[in-house]
């Protein structure tokens, strides 16, 4: 079994399709403490794999903490926009463990992801660049939209 886990609400995008109005509402946040107990409870119903996601998780200023805790119990995958990511954090996601990295993309063409992601195509491509250098299993999440159903790279 999987499981994803939003730990925040909070973003420093404003995606024109975000389901979560993420970024717009101030939310309460769970504490680490309550975001850990339910790590280790979905140990015990034997939740193989965690997708911690969000909002932007690296928001969090315990996301490291959530993510060591989680990648010693189950595999381990993070949802990002990729936007946060320098070379201190990328390095900081491999000494957490975790297994793998997905960060969102919607097309290679930055204008249309622009369009959708606030201008964000630069910073989201140089932190995969970052996840990949710094030897991090990466995948793209992106969101489908007849703009970028047909579109092929160059």
């Amino acid at each position: 079994m999987k499981c994803v886990l939003w730990v925040t609400e909070a973003c420093n995008l404003r995606c024109k399709y975000c389901y979560i109005n993420a970024g717009y509402k101030v939310a309460p946040t769970e504490s680490l403490e309550s975001i850990i107990r339910l790590i280790d409870w979905l140990t015990t119903i034997r939740i193989e794999k965690l997708i911690i996601g969000g909002g932007e998780p690296l928001l969090r200023k315990d996301i490291f903490d959530i993510l060591k805790r989680s990648a010693k119990t189950a595999e381990t995958h993070l949802l990002t926009n990729g936007t946060l990511i320098n070379e201190k954090s990328a390095q900081k996601l491999v000494l957490s463990g975790i297994d793998s990295v997905s960060v969102s993309l919607d097309s290679p063409a930055p204008e249309v992801h622009n369009e959708f992601r606030n201008g964000s195509f630069d910073a989201a491509v140089g932190g995969i660049k970052l996840c990949v250098k710094n030897g991090l299993s990466v995948d793209i999440a992106a969101c489908i939209h007849k703009k970028t159903l047909h579109m092929r790279q160059a």
